[in-house]
């Protein structure tokens, strides 16, 4: 007699008829908290982190957020059947994502050109100028850490015409995608990094309608798969820390910052660590918490990090004791503040709606 196979457990979402992957919320903790460390660069920081622990993760952890990304626009997508309901659709992402880009962003800009004397009465004209650098160019604003809100948003406005097209279709332009960077469009509207992570976009898309497959495949296969991306972290750290340079051809893609293999490696890593970690249960609920609030997070986080940066050197911390008590602090500041402010303003929400 067959065995029944078992699918992995879900929850239900509030917001998607479908139910929640508790594998992808793992593999979006995970992503969040690699952002927040990624994010903590400072004077004060030593080699260990800024040679090391910092490059390693700027070598896959952004691709990896874009493929989940893409995964969840594709696995909660509902289909547009007329211009009116592609309108809703962008009206609803604008709302969600683009809005909020451009209030922080703004906040951003007019404080720091406060704190380096600007007087009140040019304002208008910087909040103005901050505009048109957050919509033209995003890299180089002075929120240049929300950059991927905006490309985020750019992906959903097309995400529907891609969903609509066959999956070979789809297949060849992941393909095709590979050769984008290679371009070199420039900063303009962002097109530098939309080529840039087209390819784990589309690629993305493609394993949130394969889903069902990629599940079935037993744990262990994937914990064989995940033992490239652990050798060549090994290898980074050792070659990084060491006297020497990372020298290993095939990891280079060009054009500069153009990661392709890393973040491959780094994705079947990922989702094995994702598969055990929901087993734990204080695990499962951290990182479910942090993936429900990555938004949030992803918003205000700088702020927060930037705050403990000052409260340290305030107090005279900096330099008379290791980094890793200020990079625990401020990481876990980082994720917890921004959660603490969403579960506050919900409270509001649902308070008003009562009354």
């Amino acid at each position: 007699m067959a065995k029944k196979k078992t699918s992995q457990p879900t929850t239900q979402s509030s917001t998607h008829s479908k139910p929640r992957l508790i594998v992808i919320d793992m593999m979006i903790g995970m992503a969040m908290i690699l952002v927040v460390l990624g994010h903590q660069s400072f004077p004060f920081s030593p080699r260990w982190y800024n040679e090391g622990l910092h490059e390693w993760i700027y070598m896959f952890h952004m691709e990896l957020f874009m493929f989940l990304s893409a995964f969840l626009i594709r696995y909660s997508y509902r289909q547009i059947n007329s211009i009116s309901d592609y309108g809703r659709y962008v009206w609803r992402k604008l709302v969600k994502f683009f809005i909020p880009f451009l209030v922080i962003g703004l906040i951003v800009a007019i404080a720091s050109a406060y704190m380096a004397g600007a007087a009140f009465d040019q304002i208008g004209q910087i909040a103005l100028q901050a505009l048109r650098q957050m919509l033209l160019y995003p890299i180089w604003s002075d929120a240049s850490f929300l950059w991927y809100i905006y490309i985020l948003f750019g992906f959903y406005l097309i995400s529907p015409l891609i969903i609509a097209l066959p999956r070979w279709v789809k297949m060849v332009l992941c393909v095709a995608s590979l050769a984008l960077p290679l371009l070199q469009p420039g900063q303009l509207l962002g097109a530098a990094l939309f080529c840039k992570y087209a390819f784990f976009y589309m690629l993305g898309i493609l394993c949130g309608e394969g889903f069902e497959e990629l599940r079935n495949v037993k744990t262990w296969v994937w914990g064989i798969l995940s033992l490239p991306f652990l050798a060549w972290s090994i290898l980074m750290f050792i070659a990084r820390l060491g006297d020497g340079a990372l020298d290993v051809p095939w990891l280079t893609v060009a054009p500069w910052q153009f990661h392709v293999v890393e973040p491959c490696l780094a994705l079947p890593c990922f989702y094995f660590l994702g598969r055990m970690l929901m087993q734990v249960s204080w695990v499962n609920k951290v990182l479910t918490a942090i993936s429900r609030d990555c938004f949030w997070i992803y918003l205000l986080q700088m702020f927060v990090v930037w705050t403990c940066a000052y409260a340290f050197q305030g107090i005279g911390l900096v330099g008379r004791s290791p980094f890793w008590p200020f990079l625990i602090v401020s990481t876990a500041m980082g994720i917890a503040v921004p959660i603490a402010i969403e579960r506050i303003a919900s409270l509001r929400t649902q308070k008003r709606k009562k009354e």
